[in-house]
């Protein structure tokens, strides 16, 4: 073959069978790169951006923005723009001019104003609002080299923020100040290919979107620039932030909101005086003697809810606009004054025990720190764990729990165990196999059933047990939540489970709990392999057959208020109260931290409580109790509770085989069939 023909067959074949984005790395690009978000594409069309998850191009006081929205919406750059930031080996510089409004957290994991990656483990370099920080990296996080700022992103205002990487320094400006300097040697050509590039979206799968932030511009340069072009950039964010009154007032009264609490408000509602645009905020209560003006709950309500009017006036200059919220002031008449945290302490202690609380967040293990229900007699596999406690429509309790012992490994779970009382103490129980009990189906071949709860289901007037299950067919390839209905006895599970949701990859750890100020299902979860707690949202906790996890929202970002490790999320309305509770074990770090909400929404850490000692929880529940069954628990012997209990005599444990104590099998119903000391007693 001619050397000429070899050669072009060679360039023929690269550029076949040579992705695009990898060519366009070779190809001359030109800078800087520009976003005024007017399309969607930079300004000069070469770099056509998808907007994903409710992301929208919209305009705002002449200007032309990218609004990410209150959902899950964020913008893709595309493969060919991270090939064209791949490219700089020298001086560079990345700047945005963002709104990130005041009620958004910042506090979780996430939370990027933009990043261009390959994945979470092969290489990156991103913008943080969480923290204010620049970082980079050839690995994951544990590589990063950080320029940062240790503070969250200014909210309600608009912001410049402009990384210049000359030579090995790299500084980070707010405006034109300078927050922070730090030597950096790694430069975008360092990394592997950058085919993930986003804006308000991590690398991270479970990390928090950056929810409700507005973009008016974003650009790279492949240079440092100088101060001149630093009070250019820094000049828009100026801009937008001294608009027209008539402008700013619109704004700040489409965005006033309150949070759902309000709906049943026990203490009161923080409430805002400034709002993102300028323009001040008074309240007034049509009711000041019961809700005060500044949102605070100062009397008694004359009905179990009272309705309140809150009334803002908004000002700016010489512009004003009224807003108002209906309120609807709830009696303190709970029954409940304490609270009882029902778990099992670790891996080699797989019992349940219980610890009792007047605040909600600090707990006291009580029956001298033994358990209060043992594994042994009750279950398959040998040990109770993931515990899960409800009070009933009917005024019993109800629990379930995970059948499975740890030093038999993590797939060694093959059911569940069904607990019944009427004081806490004495438990009927109950197994469900599902080898033995879904034999001939594919439920029979499950490796795991994890993490069981249950909820009431008023549509259906029954309780709803749900849980993760993993099997090993390939039918379920990773943990997935389903769901099944508990018989009338709570002995046994009516007919096969259900697929209730999983988020596209292991699912496990669920928690719902309904809002009545919301009237929705919030169902929170572990990521697990990921890492982190999400939730979605229902109106209705099934949906119509055929149509299996269709009811539930997008799932949210994460919520945890750690970058520990975290797992096993319960969540509770503390009594007379505004707030909920989300509570979750972060399992590496010895403690369990506590996170208050009034809408389920935002959450802020409260407490880290100490595991230590007796108290060790792993993944339990809490539900509040009377101050009767809080004496009775905190003074009761639970050794009665623990050798005399009820068993379902179907149950697998004694596969439908009783005997009295001489020896002789007898033939029994379910009630007055109790173990003593191990045995089985039959009482007339």
């Amino acid at each position: 073959m001619h050397r000429l023909s070899f050669i072009y067959l060679l360039f023929i074949i690269y550029y076949l069978y040579t992705p695009q984005s990898l060519r366009a790395e070779e190809q001359q690009t030109t800078f800087p790169i520009v976003y005024d978000f007017a399309q969607a594409a930079d300004v000069s069309g070469k770099y056509s951006t998808q907007l994903m998850g409710g992301a929208r191009l919209t305009t705002f006081a002449g200007h032309t923005l990218l609004d990410l929205g209150q959902g899950d919406g964020y913008a893709d750059l595309g493969a060919d723009f991270g090939a064209a930031v791949r490219s700089i080996s020298g001086d560079y510089t990345i700047s945005v001019t963002l709104h990130v409004p005041s009620q958004t957290s910042l506090a979780a994991n996430g939370n990027f104003i933009w990043c261009m990656s390959r994945s979470s483990t092969n290489g990156y370099l991103f913008l943080s609002a969480k923290d204010t920080r620049f970082a980079i990296t050839k690995k994951s996080w544990s590589n990063e080299t950080s320029v940062g700022a240790n503070e969250p992103l200014p909210r309600g205002e608009w912001v410049t923020l402009t990384y210049v990487q000359s030579g090995a320094t790299g500084t980070l400006y707010v405006g034109t100040e300078a927050k922070a300097q730090q030597t950096v040697t790694l430069h975008p050509a360092d990394l592997n290919q950058l085919r993930n590039n986003y804006l308000g979206r991590s690398p991270y799968d479970g990390d928090v979107l950056l929810r409700g932030a507005r973009y008016a511009d974003f650009r790279v340069y492949d240079e440092a620039i100088n101060a001149a072009e630093l009070q250019r950039l820094a000049d828009i964010a100026q801009s937008l932030n001294h608009l027209p009154s008539d402008v700013a007032i619109a704004m700040d009264a489409e965005e006033l909101t309150l949070p759902s609490s309000i709906n049943n408000l026990y203490e009161g509602v923080t409430l805002p005086l400034m709002g993102s645009y300028g323009s001040a905020i008074a309240w007034r209560s049509s009711d000041a003697g019961l809700l005060s003006n500044d949102g605070q709950v100062v009397g008694e309500p004359a009905q179990t809810r009272t309705h309140v009017t809150l009334t803002a006036t908004i000002t700016n200059g010489s512009e004003q606009r009224q807003k108002q919220f209906d309120v609807y002031v709830h009696k303190k008449d709970s029954p409940y004054s304490h609270y009882l945290f029902t778990f099992f302490p670790s891996n080699s202690d797989e019992n349940i025990y219980y610890a009792l609380s007047d605040n909600g967040y600090d707990y006291t293990t009580i029956n001298n720190a033994q358990p209060v229900v043992l594994a042994k007699q009750r279950t398959v596999m040998g040990g109770l764990r993931d515990p899960h406690i409800l009070r009933g429509q009917d005024g019993r309790f109800y629990m379930v729990a995970t059948d499975m012992k740890c030093s038999l490994g993590w797939e060694s779970n093959r059911g569940m165990v069904l607990m019944r009382s009427d004081d806490m103490i004495h438990w009927q129980s109950s197994t469900v196999h599902f080898p033995q009990r879904y034999a001939g189906t594919y439920l029979a071949k499950v490796i795991r059933v994890w993490a069981p709860e249950t909820i009431w289901d008023a549509e259906v007037g029954k309780y709803m047990i749900y849980f993760s299950i993993l099997t090993n067919d390939g039918t379920v390839t990773y943990d997935k939540v389903f769901y099944a209905y508990a018989n009338d006895e709570f002995t046994d599970l009516e007919g096969e489970p259900v697929y209730l949701y999983d988020r596209g990859s292991a699912t496990i750890d669920m928690n719902i709990v309904y809002n009545d100020n919301d009237h929705l299902y919030h169902a929170f979860y572990k990521n697990e392999g990921s890492g982190g707690i999400c939730k979605v949202t229902a109106s209705s906790l099934t949906a119509p057959s055929g149509t299996e996890g269709t009811q539930w929202s997008q799932p949210s970002g994460t919520l945890q208020q750690t970058s520990e490790a975290v797992e096993g999320a319960g969540v509770f309305r503390l009594i007379n109260s505004d707030d909920w509770i989300l509570m979750y074990d972060c399992y590496m770090n010895g403690h369990y931290q506590f996170c208050s909400s009034p809408d389920l929404t935002n959450f802020t850490a409260r407490q880290n409580t100490a595991t230590s000692g007796s108290f060790t929880p792993r993944h339990g529940t809490v539900i509040p109790i009377t101050e009767d069954e809080y004496q009775r628990l905190k003074t009761m012997d639970f050794t009665d509770g623990i050798d005399n209990h009820m068993v379902n005599p179907q149950s697998s444990i004694f596969n439908g085989q009783c005997f009295d104590l001489s020896g002789r099998r007898v033939s029994v119903t379910q009630r007055g069939v109790y173990v003593v000391g191990g045995k089985v007693k039959i009482v007339q």
